[in-house]
């Protein structure tokens, strides 16, 4: 009874990790240019903060 018991969890194991493993390779990259423009708005959230520029700084939301 034990060894079945042990088999089915390590059966549910072994399904479990590998949908989180697949789910890990099929996530899209991001590519250079998408990493600056997220490092630009990072700098403008930090200079509009800074400056006192509170529109400046609602302007980096989406309107909705």
């Amino acid at each position: 009874m034990r060894i079945r018991t042990l088999l089915s969890v390590l059966v549910v194991v072994v399904v479990s990790s590998s949908g989180w493993m697949y789910a890990q390779n099929t996530q899209k990259r991001l590519s250079a240019d998408d990493i600056v423009e997220i490092q630009q708005l990072y700098a403008k959230y930090n200079w509009t903060i800074d400056a006192g520029d509170s529109e400046g700084y609602a302007s980096t939301f989406t309107p909705d």
